[in-house]
């Protein structure tokens, strides 16, 4: 089986790159990541609450996104 998923490098503030990126790609092929030790955890966290806040993805893409595709691209459960 074949994946195609697309990494793409956020900054740290939610703005029209993302909102062009979320219009254009399927959320179930994007997987979220954190750039450490050049972008913080705390960084990446704000980053996915700003995007939850911009209405540019539902409640589902956003669990997608920030977990869900890794679980089952990996097929692993991610911790709470």
């Amino acid at each position: 089986m074949e994946h195609e998923y697309l990494h793409y490098h956020v900054g740290r503030v939610v703005g029209e790159s993302d909102a062009l990126f979320v219009a254009e790609y399927k959320s179930d092929h994007v997987l979220y990541s954190v750039d450490w030790p050049f972008t913080s955890n705390e960084d990446g966290k704000k980053w996915l609450e700003e995007l939850e806040a911009s209405g540019l993805v539902s409640k589902e893409e956003l669990q997608m996104i920030a977990c869900g595709n890794a679980e089952r691209l990996l097929k692993i459960e991610a911790r709470a």
